[in-house]
């Protein structure tokens, strides 16, 4: 299954008790399934992680990239379509969330470091698509050799995504990116720098996802938003075993 969206907070002075970290992870967990619940189906699971010190939080969207509301994958408008929304009601709910858990009265007197709209794996997937394009509208310019280390970068990238997803939507991805990848205007936060290869100008795509391992967590809940029904605490994480591992990046 891959990380459809991440939101990502970091809080400083501020100082939580064991107890007022624990309402401040159940509050994020409340908000965070409220607000997934009108962008993501019922078989959707959230993850919940914070951190104490200065405090820092996680909230991961794990699904199918091929979900129902977004339709089959099937052709290139159509996979670019669903990339495209799927990144955008990511970035809607991570806004959503982070503003709403770094306004909680556990926060009061906090000074906001840092709020993020991870993409995740539909940010990878962007990220090929638009490579793809330069790739394209460069080729000519390029050596062979040049143009072959750019096609292997790709499908490095592609082999990271390809396993991040379900099965369904692999044979689905390669065939719309077996064909012609058309211009794609790139997004105010495609953030596009560029670098000299012999003479020609290559996007480095800086990505937005942070790349930090994993840190040691203090407050971790992991649950399906179908089992999440009332206003009362969403449920207690079930085994690890019954669920896929995270990943960061």
């Amino acid at each position: 299954m891959a990380q459809l969206a991440e939101a990502y907070f970091h809080v400083r002075r501020v100082s939580l008790s064991v107890v007022e970290l624990k309402q401040l992870g159940d509050d994020a967990s409340k908000i965070a399934a409220k607000t997934a619940l009108e962008f993501f189906p019922p078989d959707t699971i959230l993850d919940v992680r914070l951190a104490e010190g200065s405090v820092r939080g996680w909230i991961t969207v794990i699904g199918a990239l091929t979900i129902p509301i977004y339709g089959v994958v099937a052709d290139y408008k159509g996979f670019k379509e669903s990339v495209t929304e799927i990144i955008s009601d990511g970035r809607k709910f991570s806004e959503l969330v982070t503003e709403s858990i770094t306004s909680a009265k556990e926060l009061e007197g906090a000074r906001i470091y840092r709020r993020e709209r991870r993409t995740k794996t539909p940010g990878k997937i962007k990220r090929i698509i638009e490579k793809r394009q330069w790739l394209e509208e460069h080729r000519r310019q390029l050596s062979a050799g040049d143009a072959a280390h750019v096609d292997h970068e790709i499908e490095q990238m592609l082999q990271s995504v390809l396993a991040d997803i379900e099965p369904a939507a692999r044979a689905a991805m390669r065939e719309a990116l077996g064909e012609d990848v058309p211009h794609i205007p790139l997004s105010e936060e495609a953030r596009i720098a560029v670098r000299p290869t012999r003479g020609v100008q290559e996007p480095l795509l800086l990505r937005l996802d942070s790349t930090e391992p994993a840190p040691e967590t203090d407050y971790h809940r992991r649950f399906k938003l179908s089992d999440w029904a009332t206003d009362d605490d969403p449920p207690p994480s079930p085994g690890r075993a019954l669920l896929p591992p995270i990943e960061r990046n």
